[in-house]
């Protein structure tokens, strides 16, 4: 049997599992709350990403199945408001479903409480605080060899977490033989979710990772995890990645023309300088796609707030 058991699916173990330590899922839940509403930007622009379509098909296992899995897939950094480390998501989409891998590439060992939470405002309708459509879909250890999934919609605050239904899962586990960033041990999450779970063409998009008793704490993108008006909005692409990459290359070509046309028939003082928007890891922002208006990059706020906070929390 491997030594990482993982669960997904509404069994009576998974009900037993998530009854015996609610504790655990408050916590986590908790850390998110904490650390995103008293230490990040409340409003920010908000930045647009594309989902591209998948060549490869994606087991949830965990891990990565094969070496090119998850190659097809746009692929960001995750940003650490407490601690430090190495960690990235990729996402990717078919008809069908919603794709999302959390890859912690520094984190070698689990402990209980670790654990990924993406949040989805499935009708993209925004808000000061989370409504009834926004989702948290988590996966989280319940102890050092044991992981599973459960989601909530709306509050957040840890109470009436369930287990996944039908057509959901969330796997983890340590194995990254087949890893790309490493091949050392080290945590990785998986999550598909249906896509009839979105009521709009586009959703509010958020996903971070944190544990309550383990010092850190990173997400994407870097703002209050109760304000839906700030999550990135995610958009759903009818292309791949190989499409999409070469949609921008070819809009970045055009730029760099354009750039030095205007150069050349201007003053160095008076020459209008025209740029493409920043990419993050083989990831991108769907603003240098043609059609789509450019959006200010997320500042990234890191504080010793979180890390004193939380400690005080520990000791009562």
């Amino acid at each position: 049997m491997s030594k990482v058991s993982n669960a997904s699916r509404c069994t009576g173990h998974n009900v037993v599992e998530l009854r015996k330590t609610p504790f655990v899922i408050i916590s986590l839940a908790l850390l998110f709350v904490l650390a995103s509403s008293m230490l990040l930007p409340q409003s920010t622009a908000r930045v647009t990403v594309a989902c591209p379509k998948l060549e490869q098909p994606v087991t949830i296992d965990g891990k990565w199945t094969s070496a090119h899995e998850w190659t097809d897939a746009s692929e960001f950094p995750l940003t650490f408001a407490q601690g430090s480390g190495e960690a990235y998501f990729s996402m990717k989409h078919d008809d069908n479903n919603f794709y999302v891998l959390v890859d912690f590439v520094s984190r070698i060992t689990t402990v209980v409480g670790d654990g990924a939470l993406i949040g989805l405002d499935t009708q993209n309708d925004g808000g000061s605080q989370v409504k009834d459509d926004d989702l948290a879909v988590l996966i989280r250890w319940n102890t050092p060899t044991v992981s599973m999934g459960a989601m909530q919609w709306h509050g957040w605050t840890g109470q009436n977490w369930q287990v996944l239904p039908s057509g959901f899962e969330a796997k983890s586990s340590t194995d990254a033989q087949n890893d790309p960033h490493s091949t050392a041990s080290h945590q990785i999450y998986e999550f598909k979710i249906p896509r009839s779970t979105f009521k709009a063409s586009a959703s509010g998009f958020w996903v971070g990772i944190g544990g309550g008793e383990t010092g850190y704490f990173a997400l994407y993108p870097m703002v209050d995890v109760l304000s839906p008006d700030n999550w990135a909005e995610l958009v759903f692409s009818d292309n791949t990645l190989a499409e999409l990459t070469s949609t921008t290359a070819s809009t970045s070509a055009s730029i760099a023309t354009s750039t030095i046309s205007i150069a050349s028939s201007t003053t160095p003082e008076t020459s209008i300088i025209q740029t493409a928007a920043t990419t993050q890891g083989q990831g991108f922002s769907i603003s240098s796609i043609p059609g789509f208006p450019v959006e200010a990059i997320l500042i990234g706020l890191v504080a010793g707030l979180l890390a004193l906070t939380l400690t005080r929390r520990r000791r009562h």
